[in-house]
């Protein structure tokens, strides 16, 4: 594994897949800058939302759709550490 990550169970491999392809797609030496990574990050969000919870509340079921959502905001504000 790559970078921060120590382990990636089985059932979300393809989260982790799906990030190293973007990073890969959308890297400097295809034309990309840390404006155009920013842009197609963002257009990923539109019709999502982050929902989040109270600690001292009861465990709810996130839905699907958090998850990738708050991958891209990760990978907006890595391609933006990363130059």
């Amino acid at each position: 594994m790559k970078g921060v990550y120590q382990h990636c169970a089985k059932k979300h491999l393809h989260r982790y897949v799906a990030e190293f392809e973007f990073r890969y797609t959308n890297r400097e030496a295809t034309g990309f800058n840390d404006a155009d990574r920013s842009e197609a990050a963002l257009k990923g969000i539109v019709g999502k939302r982050i929902t989040y919870r109270r600690a001292d509340s009861p465990p709810v079921p996130k839905p699907l759709k958090t998850i990738p959502c708050q991958r891209l905001i990760f990978k907006f504000m890595d391609s933006l550490s990363e130059s």
